[in-house]
């Protein structure tokens, strides 16, 4: 009666295009749609990475990383804008701080344009 475990590769979760949410249990391999991944696959792709103990991540927590993934690309953005510029500011100025600071520098750039556009309407008379 006690039989030592085998592990078995079907029944298992493949995971689609969409995320760790669109999931299918496939019996076979001819059972797999296309575009759908293991879950090794998916780790190794980057798209998602899993909390310890865990195999799949709920809706929250897969929001929680995008909204993590969004805020780093929208630094780097404004990083980029105040780099160019040569604004100097702290790396590890707060999100709301640099947004801040990059209206700061829209604002004065618009000032500069403007009276550059005077100073040339000036030098026409």
């Amino acid at each position: 009666m006690n039989q030592k475990y085998e592990r078995q590769e079907f029944p298992k979760v493949v995971y689609g295009p969409n995320g760790l949410a669109d999931t299918v249990t496939i019996a076979n391999e001819q059972e797999r749609p296309d575009g759908y991944f293991d879950a090794k696959d998916v780790i190794i792709a980057g798209e998602y990475s899993y909390p310890k103990g865990s195999e799949s991540l709920t809706e929250a927590e897969i929001a929680k990383q995008e909204a993590k993934e969004a805020e780093k690309a929208y630094r780097a953005e404004m990083r980029a804008y105040l780099d160019e510029h040569n604004v100097d500011y702290a790396k590890n100025i707060s999100t709301k701080k640099m947004a801040d600071l990059v209206a700061a520098l829209d604002e004065h750039l618009a000032n500069q344009e403007s009276e550059d556009e005077a100073e040339g309407s000036d030098e026409e008379r």
